[in-house]
Protein backbone atom coordinates (compact mmCIF):
# COMPACT_ATOMS: atom_id res chain seq x y z
CA UNK A 1 0.00 0.00 0.00
CA UNK A 2 2.85 2.41 0.77
CA UNK A 3 4.42 1.57 -2.59
CA UNK A 4 1.17 2.47 -4.34
CA UNK A 5 1.03 5.71 -2.36
CA UNK A 6 4.55 6.58 -3.50
CA UNK A 7 3.65 5.99 -7.15
CA UNK A 8 0.50 8.08 -6.87
CA UNK A 9 2.44 10.95 -5.27
CA UNK A 10 4.95 10.83 -8.11
CA UNK A 11 2.16 11.81 -10.51
CA UNK A 12 2.91 15.40 -9.49
CA UNK A 13 6.25 15.17 -11.31
CA UNK A 14 6.58 15.17 -15.08
CA UNK A 15 7.94 11.79 -16.15
CA UNK A 16 10.92 13.49 -17.80
CA UNK A 17 11.82 14.86 -14.35
CA UNK A 18 11.47 11.65 -12.35
CA UNK A 19 15.23 11.64 -11.76
CA UNK A 20 14.87 15.01 -10.00
CA UNK A 21 12.09 13.88 -7.66
CA UNK A 22 12.82 13.81 -3.92
CA UNK A 23 11.14 12.01 -1.04
CA UNK A 24 11.45 13.04 2.63
CA UNK A 25 11.70 10.41 5.35
CA UNK A 26 13.39 9.96 8.74
CA UNK A 27 15.46 7.26 10.40
CA UNK A 28 12.17 6.03 11.89
CA UNK A 29 10.38 5.62 8.55
CA UNK A 30 9.67 2.01 7.60
CA UNK A 31 12.15 0.69 5.06
CA UNK A 32 9.32 -0.21 2.68
CA UNK A 33 9.53 3.41 1.51
CA UNK A 34 13.19 3.14 0.50
CA UNK A 35 12.48 -0.23 -1.09
CA UNK A 36 9.47 1.23 -2.90
CA UNK A 37 11.59 4.10 -4.22
CA UNK A 38 14.09 1.61 -5.58
CA UNK A 39 11.32 -0.44 -7.20
CA UNK A 40 9.96 2.76 -8.74
CA UNK A 41 13.32 3.36 -10.44
CA UNK A 42 14.27 6.33 -8.27
CA UNK A 43 17.89 6.88 -7.40
CA UNK A 44 19.17 6.44 -3.87
CA UNK A 45 19.87 10.17 -3.71
CA UNK A 46 16.13 10.78 -4.21
CA UNK A 47 15.61 9.89 -0.54
CA UNK A 48 16.22 12.69 1.93
CA UNK A 49 16.58 11.54 5.55
CA UNK A 50 15.32 14.35 7.77
CA UNK A 51 16.53 14.37 11.40
CA UNK A 52 14.15 13.56 14.23
CA UNK A 53 13.70 15.59 17.38
CA UNK A 54 14.21 14.43 20.97
CA UNK A 55 10.79 12.72 20.87
CA UNK A 56 11.81 10.79 17.72
CA UNK A 57 9.35 12.75 15.57
CA UNK A 58 10.07 14.56 12.32
CA UNK A 59 12.15 17.67 12.97
CA UNK A 60 9.89 20.26 11.37
CA UNK A 61 12.51 22.98 10.96
CA UNK A 62 14.88 20.53 9.26
CA UNK A 63 12.08 19.30 6.98
CA UNK A 64 11.17 22.77 5.83
CA UNK A 65 14.83 23.70 5.31
CA UNK A 66 15.39 20.60 3.16
CA UNK A 67 12.34 21.35 1.01
CA UNK A 68 13.46 24.92 0.39
CA UNK A 69 17.09 24.04 -0.35
CA UNK A 70 16.23 21.16 -2.68
CA UNK A 71 13.79 23.25 -4.69
CA UNK A 72 16.38 26.01 -5.03
CA UNK A 73 18.83 23.39 -6.29
CA UNK A 74 16.46 22.51 -9.10
CA UNK A 75 15.12 19.30 -7.59
CA UNK A 76 11.44 18.33 -7.49
CA UNK A 77 10.24 17.59 -3.94
CA UNK A 78 7.07 15.55 -4.34
CA UNK A 79 6.50 13.44 -1.20
CA UNK A 80 6.79 13.75 2.57
CA UNK A 81 6.19 10.53 4.50
CA UNK A 82 4.97 10.86 8.07
CA UNK A 83 4.27 7.90 10.34
CA UNK A 84 1.29 7.22 12.57
CA UNK A 85 2.95 4.68 14.84
CA UNK A 86 6.55 3.87 13.97
CA UNK A 87 7.67 0.24 14.03
CA UNK A 88 10.57 0.95 16.38
CA UNK A 89 8.82 2.85 19.16
CA UNK A 90 5.18 3.37 18.12
CA UNK A 91 5.76 7.12 17.88
CA UNK A 92 3.19 9.25 16.06
CA UNK A 93 4.65 12.17 14.12
CA UNK A 94 3.20 15.66 14.53
CA UNK A 95 0.77 15.15 11.68
CA UNK A 96 -0.92 18.52 12.01
CA UNK A 97 2.32 20.46 11.72
CA UNK A 98 3.63 18.30 8.88
CA UNK A 99 0.39 18.77 6.94
CA UNK A 100 0.85 22.54 7.20
CA UNK A 101 4.44 22.34 5.92
CA UNK A 102 3.33 20.17 3.00
CA UNK A 103 0.48 22.48 2.12
CA UNK A 104 2.79 25.50 2.28
CA UNK A 105 5.34 23.90 -0.05
CA UNK A 106 2.81 22.05 -2.24
CA UNK A 107 4.19 18.60 -1.53
CA UNK A 108 2.17 15.39 -1.27
CA UNK A 109 1.52 14.48 2.39
CA UNK A 110 1.45 10.71 2.88
CA UNK A 111 0.89 9.04 6.25
CA UNK A 112 2.10 5.52 6.87
CA UNK A 113 -0.63 4.41 9.24
CA UNK A 114 -0.08 0.70 8.66
CA UNK A 115 0.03 0.03 12.40
CA UNK A 116 -1.40 3.11 14.05
CA UNK A 117 -4.17 4.56 11.88
CA UNK A 118 -6.74 2.09 13.23
CA UNK A 119 -6.59 3.78 16.64
CA UNK A 120 -8.51 6.71 15.19
CA UNK A 121 -11.56 4.59 16.04
CA UNK A 122 -10.90 5.23 19.74
CA UNK A 123 -11.49 8.46 21.60
CA UNK A 124 -7.85 8.62 22.72
CA UNK A 125 -6.61 7.88 19.24
CA UNK A 126 -8.74 10.60 17.67
CA UNK A 127 -6.94 13.18 19.79
CA UNK A 128 -3.71 12.36 17.99
CA UNK A 129 -4.92 11.01 14.66
CA UNK A 130 -7.92 13.13 13.65
CA UNK A 131 -5.63 15.10 11.32
CA UNK A 132 -5.35 11.99 9.12
CA UNK A 133 -8.18 13.52 7.10
CA UNK A 134 -5.77 16.26 5.99
CA UNK A 135 -3.38 13.79 4.38
CA UNK A 136 -3.27 13.30 0.63
CA UNK A 137 -2.99 9.57 1.20
CA UNK A 138 -2.81 7.16 4.13
CA UNK A 139 -2.09 3.46 4.39
CA UNK A 140 -3.74 1.04 6.80
CA UNK A 141 -2.79 -2.59 7.30
CA UNK A 142 -5.92 -4.42 8.38
CA UNK A 143 -3.77 -7.43 9.24
CA UNK A 144 -2.22 -5.38 12.06
CA UNK A 145 -4.50 -3.31 14.26
CA UNK A 146 -7.71 -4.69 12.77
CA UNK A 147 -6.56 -8.27 13.51
CA UNK A 148 -7.41 -9.61 10.03
CA UNK A 149 -5.51 -12.18 7.93
CA UNK A 150 -2.30 -11.23 6.18
CA UNK A 151 -2.04 -9.43 3.80
CA UNK A 152 -4.88 -6.94 3.87
CA UNK A 153 -3.44 -3.52 3.13
CA UNK A 154 -5.36 -0.41 2.13
CA UNK A 155 -4.47 2.93 0.57
CA UNK A 156 -6.88 5.81 0.94
CA UNK A 157 -6.44 8.96 -1.13
CA UNK A 158 -8.48 12.07 -1.68
CA UNK A 159 -7.37 12.16 -5.33
CA UNK A 160 -8.71 9.06 -7.13
CA UNK A 161 -7.91 10.63 -10.48
CA UNK A 162 -4.19 10.59 -9.58
CA UNK A 163 -4.51 6.96 -8.53
CA UNK A 164 -6.02 6.24 -11.93
CA UNK A 165 -3.28 8.24 -13.65
CA UNK A 166 -0.55 6.24 -11.94
CA UNK A 167 -1.79 2.84 -13.12
CA UNK A 168 -4.05 3.23 -16.15
CA UNK A 169 -2.77 2.02 -19.51
CA UNK A 170 -4.14 1.73 -23.01
CA UNK A 171 -6.82 -0.95 -22.79
CA UNK A 172 -6.57 -4.18 -24.69
CA UNK A 173 -8.88 -4.20 -27.74
CA UNK A 174 -11.09 -6.89 -26.19
CA UNK A 175 -11.63 -4.88 -22.95
CA UNK A 176 -14.79 -2.78 -22.60
CA UNK A 177 -14.35 0.97 -22.43
CA UNK A 178 -14.16 2.43 -18.94
CA UNK A 179 -17.06 4.51 -17.62
CA UNK A 180 -18.67 5.42 -14.33
CA UNK A 181 -20.71 2.23 -14.63
CA UNK A 182 -17.81 0.08 -15.83
CA UNK A 183 -14.74 0.53 -13.63
CA UNK A 184 -11.61 -1.40 -14.58
CA UNK A 185 -9.93 -1.92 -11.25
CA UNK A 186 -6.60 -2.76 -12.88
CA UNK A 187 -6.44 0.98 -13.67
CA UNK A 188 -6.17 1.70 -9.92
CA UNK A 189 -3.53 -0.84 -8.91
CA UNK A 190 -0.33 -2.45 -10.23
CA UNK A 191 -2.16 -5.78 -10.42
CA UNK A 192 -4.03 -6.89 -13.50
CA UNK A 193 -5.66 -9.87 -11.82
CA UNK A 194 -6.48 -9.60 -8.16
CA UNK A 195 -8.38 -11.34 -5.41
CA UNK A 196 -11.38 -9.81 -3.65
CA UNK A 197 -9.43 -8.13 -0.84
CA UNK A 198 -12.39 -6.04 0.21
CA UNK A 199 -14.37 -9.09 1.32
CA UNK A 200 -11.86 -9.68 4.11
CA UNK A 201 -12.76 -6.28 5.56
CA UNK A 202 -16.45 -6.15 4.65
CA UNK A 203 -17.40 -9.51 6.18
CA UNK A 204 -16.02 -8.98 9.74
CA UNK A 205 -17.30 -5.41 9.66
CA UNK A 206 -20.80 -6.69 8.90
CA UNK A 207 -20.47 -9.53 11.39
CA UNK A 208 -19.00 -7.65 14.36
CA UNK A 209 -19.42 -3.96 13.62
CA UNK A 210 -16.96 -1.15 14.35
CA UNK A 211 -17.77 -1.30 18.07
CA UNK A 212 -15.92 -4.61 18.57
CA UNK A 213 -12.78 -3.26 16.93
CA UNK A 214 -12.97 -0.06 18.98
CA UNK A 215 -13.35 -2.01 22.21
CA UNK A 216 -10.40 -4.28 21.38
CA UNK A 217 -8.15 -1.30 20.61
CA UNK A 218 -9.28 0.57 23.73
CA UNK A 219 -8.48 -2.47 25.85
CA UNK A 220 -4.97 -2.62 24.41
CA UNK A 221 -4.44 1.08 25.08
CA UNK A 222 -5.50 0.44 28.70
CA UNK A 223 -3.15 -2.52 29.01
CA UNK A 224 -0.29 -0.47 27.57
CA UNK A 225 -0.78 2.27 30.14
CA UNK A 226 -0.83 -0.22 33.02
CA UNK A 227 2.14 -2.15 31.64
CA UNK A 228 4.17 1.07 31.33
CA UNK A 229 3.31 2.11 34.87
CA UNK A 230 4.35 -1.27 36.21
CA UNK A 231 7.68 -1.00 34.37
CA UNK A 232 8.27 2.47 35.82
CA UNK A 233 7.66 0.99 39.27
CA UNK A 234 10.63 -1.34 38.67
CA UNK A 235 13.12 1.54 38.69
CA UNK A 236 14.49 0.34 42.03
CA UNK A 237 15.67 -2.89 40.38
CA UNK A 238 17.18 -1.05 37.42
CA UNK A 239 14.42 -0.96 34.79
CA UNK A 240 13.86 2.17 32.68
CA UNK A 241 10.89 3.13 30.54
CA UNK A 242 12.48 4.84 27.52
CA UNK A 243 9.44 6.93 26.58
CA UNK A 244 5.74 7.25 27.25
CA UNK A 245 3.97 5.18 24.59
CA UNK A 246 1.88 7.03 22.01
CA UNK A 247 -0.04 3.86 21.13
CA UNK A 248 0.67 0.27 22.21
CA UNK A 249 4.41 -0.23 21.73
CA UNK A 250 6.39 -0.07 24.97
CA UNK A 251 10.15 0.49 24.79
CA UNK A 252 12.30 -0.16 27.85
CA UNK A 253 15.69 -1.37 29.03
CA UNK A 254 17.73 -2.41 32.01
CA UNK A 255 19.91 0.52 33.07
CA UNK A 256 21.28 -0.93 36.30
CA UNK A 257 20.91 0.23 39.87
CA UNK A 258 23.93 2.54 39.81
CA UNK A 259 23.48 6.33 39.38
CA UNK A 260 22.41 7.23 35.83
CA UNK A 261 25.41 9.54 35.35
CA UNK A 262 27.73 6.55 35.80
CA UNK A 263 25.68 4.19 33.66
CA UNK A 264 25.63 6.54 30.67
CA UNK A 265 29.39 6.18 30.33
CA UNK A 266 28.97 2.43 29.86
CA UNK A 267 26.44 2.17 27.03
CA UNK A 268 28.27 -0.75 25.45
CA UNK A 269 28.09 -2.68 28.71
CA UNK A 270 24.38 -1.83 29.03
CA UNK A 271 23.76 -3.16 25.53
CA UNK A 272 25.31 -6.49 26.57
CA UNK A 273 23.18 -6.61 29.72
CA UNK A 274 19.98 -5.90 27.82
CA UNK A 275 20.79 -8.62 25.32
CA UNK A 276 21.13 -10.98 28.27
CA UNK A 277 17.78 -9.80 29.63
CA UNK A 278 16.15 -10.39 26.26
CA UNK A 279 17.48 -13.95 26.08
CA UNK A 280 16.49 -14.61 29.71
CA UNK A 281 12.87 -13.61 28.97
CA UNK A 282 12.51 -15.34 25.61
CA UNK A 283 14.19 -18.57 26.71
CA UNK A 284 11.59 -18.98 29.43
CA UNK A 285 9.08 -19.43 26.62
CA UNK A 286 6.18 -17.58 28.23
CA UNK A 287 6.29 -14.54 25.97
CA UNK A 288 8.41 -13.27 23.10
CA UNK A 289 9.91 -9.78 23.30
CA UNK A 290 11.79 -8.21 20.40
CA UNK A 291 14.80 -5.89 20.51
CA UNK A 292 15.54 -2.73 18.59
CA UNK A 293 18.17 0.00 18.56
CA UNK A 294 17.53 3.72 19.04
CA UNK A 295 19.58 6.88 19.26
CA UNK A 296 22.43 5.58 17.16
CA UNK A 297 22.99 2.21 18.78
CA UNK A 298 21.26 1.97 22.16
CA UNK A 299 20.02 -1.62 22.46
CA UNK A 300 16.52 -1.66 23.97
CA UNK A 301 13.62 -4.04 24.37
CA UNK A 302 10.14 -3.52 22.95
CA UNK A 303 6.79 -5.16 23.32
CA UNK A 304 3.81 -4.53 21.05
CA UNK A 305 0.55 -4.96 22.95
CA UNK A 306 -1.76 -5.73 20.06
CA UNK A 307 -2.36 -9.36 19.12
CA UNK A 308 -6.02 -10.38 19.17
CA UNK A 309 -5.16 -13.48 21.26
CA UNK A 310 -3.28 -11.45 23.85
CA UNK A 311 -4.58 -11.54 27.43
CA UNK A 312 -3.66 -9.55 30.52
CA UNK A 313 -2.50 -12.81 32.10
CA UNK A 314 0.20 -13.07 29.43
CA UNK A 315 1.27 -9.50 30.10
CA UNK A 316 1.48 -10.26 33.82
CA UNK A 317 3.72 -13.17 32.87
CA UNK A 318 5.89 -10.83 30.81
CA UNK A 319 6.20 -8.39 33.72
CA UNK A 320 7.19 -11.22 36.06
CA UNK A 321 9.84 -12.44 33.59
CA UNK A 322 11.19 -8.89 33.18
CA UNK A 323 11.34 -8.44 36.94
CA UNK A 324 13.08 -11.78 37.49
CA UNK A 325 15.55 -10.99 34.72
CA UNK A 326 16.37 -7.59 36.18
CA UNK A 327 16.97 -9.13 39.61
CA UNK A 328 19.37 -11.66 38.06
CA UNK A 329 21.26 -8.90 36.22
CA UNK A 330 21.61 -6.88 39.41
CA UNK A 331 23.64 -9.74 40.88
CA UNK A 332 26.32 -9.45 38.19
Amino acid sequence: ANFIGLLVAREQVDEDDYHLGTIYVTSETHNCISKGAKMAGLRKRSLREVPVDSDRRVNLAALEKALIEDRRAGLKPFLVVATAGTTNTGTVDDLEAISEVCRKHQVWFHVDGAYGAAFVLTERGRTTLSVLEKSDSVTIDFHKSFFLPFATGLLLTRYPQKLHGAFSADPAPFMPEESSQNVNFHSFTPELSRTFYGARIWFPLQLCGVKKWREALDTRLDWTQIFSQRLEAMADIGMELIMKPDLTIVVFRYRGIRPLSIVKSHEGHLNVLNDRLLRFINERGNVYISPTTIDGGQFVLRICILNIRLTWELLEMALKDIEDGAVELSKL
